[in-house]
C-alpha cells in the first residue's frame, strides 16, 4: 500500500509546478486606475460616499489584482528555493478570504503544501477553488482533478493505517486526542467518522469530555457545533475548567448551553457535569 500510494502523492506536486500554474503573467493597473479615478471625481463633486465608495473598489482591486499577483509569483520563486512554508504563506495572502475567482491561488498554495506533505490542507483548498473559481478558467478542471486524486488518497492512506496498525493501538491514539482533535478527525472523510463513531469500542472515546479542550469555550455560541458532532454514545461526563481570569457569567451560560444540549439529545447516563 505505501510503496503504490505514497508516490501517488508524490509525483502530485513538483516545484516549479507553481509558476506554470500562473494565470496573470503582466500587471495591469487600469481598473485600479479608472476606479481611483472615479473616486477623484465624486469627491471634486462632493459625492463623499460615493467617492469612498470608489476608493474602497481601488484598495480591493490592488489586493485581487495586483498584491495577489505578485505574491503568487514570489510563491514560486521561493518555491524553487525550497521554502516552502514561505511559499504557502504568500499563496495564503494573495487569497486571504478564498473568494478569488481565479484558479492560480488555488493551485499555487495548494502545490506548496502538498511540497510539505500537507495533503489534507491541500484538499480543502483544491475544493473549495472548484466551488469558487468561475467555469470560464480551464483550470478550474485541474482544480476538481486534483481534489479527487487527494480524496481518493486519503481513503487509501487512511484504510492502510487501520488495516497495518492494530485496532487496540488506534484506540489507543484516538484516546489520547482532545475531543475538539477527534471531532475535527472524524470530519475529515467516511473512513474515520465510521471509525471514531461506529467502531466497537468506540464510545468509550466519548465518556469524558473535557470543554476546555474545545476552541473558545468561554463563548456559548461556539460550544453547540462541537457537543453536537460529538458521538451519539451517550457522554458520563462533561467537565468544564476555568481560570481565576473567567468571567461567571458567561461560564453560566456556557453551564447552560451544555445542559440544554445534554438534554436535546438524550445523554441521560450523564453523571457529572463539573468546573
Amino acid at each position: 500500500m505505501v510503496a503504490s500510494t505514497l508516490p501517488e502523492l508524490f509525483t502530485m506536486a513538483a516545484p516549479g509546478a507553481s509558476h506554470a500554474m500562473l494565470t496573470l503573467t503582466k500587471l495591469d493597473m487600469t481598473t485600479t486606475e479608472r476606479a481611483f479615478e472615479q473616486g477623484k471625481q465624486a469627491y471634486g463633486l462632493q459625492n463623499y460616499s460615493q467617492a469612498v465608495d470608489f476608493y474602497t473598489h481601488a484598495l480591493e482591486l490592488l489586493r485581487s489584482e495586483l498584491e495577489s499577483v505578485i505574491l503568487l509569483h514570489r510563491a514560486s520563486a521561493y518555491e524553487m528555493l525550497s521554502k516552502y512554508d514561505r511559499a504557502a504563506e504568500d499563496a495564503k495572502q494573495a487569497n486571504p478570504n478564498n473568494d478569488l475567482i481565479r484558479p492560480d491561488p488555488y493551485l499555487v498554495r495548494a502545490n506548496t503544501l502538498l511540497l510539505q506533505r500537507r495533503w489534507h490542507e491541500a484538499t480543502n483548498i483544491y475544493k473549495r477553488g472548484a466551488i469558487i473559481v468561475s467555469n470560464t478558467y480551464r483550470q478550474r478542471a485541474l482544480l476538481v482533478d486534483k481534489y479527487q486524486q487527494l480524496t481518493t488518497f486519503t481513503q487509501k492512506y487512511n484504510q492502510w493505517i487501520a488495516e497495518t496498525l492494530p485496532y487496540e493501538v488506534v484506540s489507543q491514539i484516538l484516546s489520547y486526542m482532545s475531543t475538539t482533535d477527534r471531532v475535527q478527525l472524524a470530519s475529515t472523510c467516511n473512513f474515520w467518522r465510521n471509525f471514531i463513531h461506529q467502531q466497537q469500542g468506540a464510545s468509550s472515546l466519548w465518556h469524558t469530555i473535557h470543554i476546555s479542550e474545545m476552541a473558545s469555550s468561554s463563548n456559548p455560541e461556539n460550544i453547540g457545533p462541537l457537543l453536537y458532532s460529538v458521538a451519539l454514545d451517550k457522554p458520563k461526563a462533561i467537565t468544564l475548567y476555568r481560570s481565576d481570569k473567567d468571567d461567571m457569567a458567561i461560564l453560566h451560560k456556557v453551564s447552560q448551553k451544555i445542559l440544554g444540549i445534554a438534554n436535546d439529545r438524550r445523554w441521560d447516563k450523564l453523571e457529572i457535569l463539573g468546573r
